[in-house]
């Protein structure tokens, strides 16, 4: 190794700090750890059995929980000192790793113990702590890191892990983003892709489900489409359906769905839609149908059921 390789040693503050950030989570694992083992002896008292830790298999997943804590609270670590990266550790997946490892640590408890009451008072309380604190800490990193910060929050979703780890210096090749906001149209747009017959279609009973005349439907194939709304790229919308609000900003996916079938009074139950896990599942099954929409319908693409061959493209592609 030579000299220029060499670790920088850091500076005595900036490893108070972090061993400050580690030493706070440590004794918030503690105290939440503490919390659920009590649960589930009160539990224990009111079904009057004694307690046992019956299925020390469920210590596993208590050592996993707490690997990913300390991971979590390390990557804290590093973030709140400089030089420090936009997306470290198991940041770099999800974007709350320390809800996760509290989510997970309840349910190891209650495996552990044969009681209920940790693993419901974990799935409750931590999604709406997560409610409460993660809007917070991710304000300050986004006085921290700007532009670099706002993009990894499009990139790296609060609950559903990515695959692979978000690299911001391989940018360049994650898929396109269409911009959050762009000219307000004044009515709400759903952009969808003409070419593809299930597309349309699918984009027809989205307006039958949203409140008569509040949606407007524009092919994003057509030329000059897209003209109307700057930052809402070809490439992105080649990716996913997109809907622009009155006021310019711009939903994705499932959300854009959800958006355009509130318009309509009883359509706010669509709402739930944000309730923690319920966008997760949601999510996760429009990506999927997304990504083998073209295989389900191998027939009608096999009979050039997408005028102009789009859908036969994707389907060489998967």
């Amino acid at each position: 190794m030579s000299l220029r390789d060499a670790p920088v040693p850091l500076p005595p503050g900036v490893l108070v700090r972090r061993l400050a950030v580690v030493a706070g989570g440590l004794l918030a694992w503690a105290v939440w750890t503490l919390l659920l083992v009590l649960l589930a002896y009160a539990e224990a008292a009111w079904r009057e059995r004694a307690v046992a830790a019956d299925h020390p298999a469920g210590g596993v997943v208590n050592f996993a929980a707490l690997a990913l804590w300390l991971l979590g609270c390390a990557a804290l670590a590093r973030r709140a000192t400089p030089p420090a990266p936009v997306a470290v550790g198991p940041y770099r997946f999800v974007r709350n790793p320390l809800a996760w490892a509290a989510l997970l640590q309840g349910h190891g408890v209650a495996w552990v113990f044969a009681a209920a009451l940790p693993a419901v008072v974990s799935a409750v309380a931590v999604p709406l702590l997560d409610v409460v604190l993660r809007p917070r800490l991710e304000a300050t990193a986004a006085r921290q890191f700007g532009a670099l910060f706002v993009l990894y929050r499009r990139r790296v979703r609060p609950w559903r892990p990515r695959l692979s780890a978000y690299d911001p210096a391989r940018e360049a090749g994650e898929p396109p983003l269409a911009a959050e906001r762009t000219t307000p149209p004044g009515r709400y747009v759903v952009l969808y892709d003409g070419h593809c017959r299930f597309c349309a279609a699918g984009s027809g009973r989205l307006l039958r489900l949203a409140r008569a005349g509040a949606v407007e439907r524009v092919d994003f194939q057509q030329p000059g489409a897209l003209d109307r709304f700057p930052g809402v790229t070809y490439d992105a919308c080649m990716a996913q359906m997109y809907l622009v609000a009155p006021d310019g900003r711009v939903y994705g996916g499932f959300e854009a769905a959800v958006r355009a079938v509130a318009t309509r009074p009883l359509g706010k139950l669509a709402l739930l839609y944000y309730v923690p896990g319920v966008r997760l599942l949601c999510d996760l099954f429009y990506r999927l149908l997304a990504a083998y929409r073209y295989r389900l319908l191998g027939k009608a693409v096999a009979a050039g059921g997408c005028e102009g061959g789009t859908c036969s493209l994707h389907f060489r592609k998967r």
